[in-house]
């Protein structure tokens, strides 16, 4: 019993450990913390049969939890799965699934994905209803009370349980943008997410879904209102080819000069979303989302403005370069 209690609490004190210095990686510090990252890994894969399963966890909510810093993160798997993956000893069990770091880390994506994406149709739909009523609530007791209401559905005070239920949809909301904002860092990369894992697990039953209802041939699209169905997908599928549209462009001319011809599926990827653009019931916000994405691509993804650079990538690119 004293043994197993030691245990736990190293492994506790081990996750924390973990924890912290994920919070405190900069590109200024990556090379210092990454070898003590790696310390802890080594550290605790001694403790713990399950430790590489513990610590992909660990990198993957704080990546989703962090996604302005998705590309450092993105880096740090880099490091991680070409030098953590033999310290660790996997269980008898999972020797068949041939559990390395890269292939338990698109696990955790696909998953997350196909959870908060694909397959929660009915919820998506239900909290985003919960986020606009949630203020509306509020205005009524407002009305009753002579007080006026916050626009702010995370801070109606008199919403009560619609009040939370909006906190969590924004939330949901941020994980899965940090999810495919991850993603596509990763995929431009070249480590873990693949060519395969990108078009057929993301992107394809986007598309799918986005044509369905261009062409008004989706069931659902008949009983509700057009444009709340597929909202979150063009929103997703926007995202995830604002940061990956050039790896995979990069692709398609590789493709093109060993003759193997995969535009095709990438520029039906923009049909699909021009058709989406036509829809006169689409929200403006996703309308000129597609037009910024449009617009960028014709670029070459360059950005707008010449010299145009987020100050929080100009501070990491110079850390970068002067490390």
């Amino acid at each position: 019993m004293e043994e197993t209690r030691i245990t736990r609490r190293q492994q506790h004190d081990e996750v924390r450990a973990a924890r912290l210095i994920l919070n405190k990686l900069t590109y200024a510090k990556f090379d210092l913390l990454y070898a003590q990252f790696v310390d802890v890994c080594e550290r605790y894969a001694r403790s713990d049969v399950h430790a590489l399963r513990r610590i992909v966890s660990e990198v993957f909510n704080t990546a989703l939890a962090q996604p302005g810093f998705a590309g450092l993160y993105a880096d740090l798997c880099c490091r991680l799965a070409r030098d953590v993956s033999h310290v660790f000893v996997v269980p008898a069990a999972d020797r068949k699934e041939a559990l390395d770091f890269e292939c338990l880390m698109l696990r955790s994506c696909q998953d997350e994905f196909v959870r908060t994406v694909l397959a929660a149709r009915e919820d998506s739909n239900r909290n985003s209803s919960v986020v606009k009523d949630s203020c509306v609530v509020m205005k009524r007791g407002a009305n009753t009370m002579g007080k006026s209401c916050t626009t702010d559905p995370t801070i109606c005070l008199g919403c009560g349980s619609k009040s939370q239920r909006a906190l969590d949809a924004i939330k949901a909301k941020r994980r899965i943008l940090g999810n495919v904002r991850f993603i596509a860092e990763l995929y431009s990369r070249g480590v873990v997410v693949r060519e395969h894992c990108l078009r057929e697990v993301c992107i394809s039953p986007l598309v799918k879904r986005i044509t369905a209802f261009s062409n008004g041939a989706s069931s659902q699209s008949k009983r509700r209102q057009p444009g709340e169905i597929y909202e979150q997908d063009i929103e997703v599928l926007c995202k995830l080819l604002t940061n990956a549209g050039r790896a995979l462009d990069a692709w398609d001319i590789r493709n093109a000069a060993h003759g193997r011809q995969t535009s095709e599926y990438t520029n039906g990827v923009y049909l699909a979303l021009a058709e989406a653009r036509a829809r006169s019931a689409l929200a403006p916000r996703l309308r000129f989302m597609i037009e910024d994405l449009f617009e960028l691509r014709a670029r070459n993804w360059a950005p707008r403005r010449a010299g145009s650079i987020d100050p929080k990538i100009w501070s990491q690119q110079s850390c970068q370069t002067a490390c």
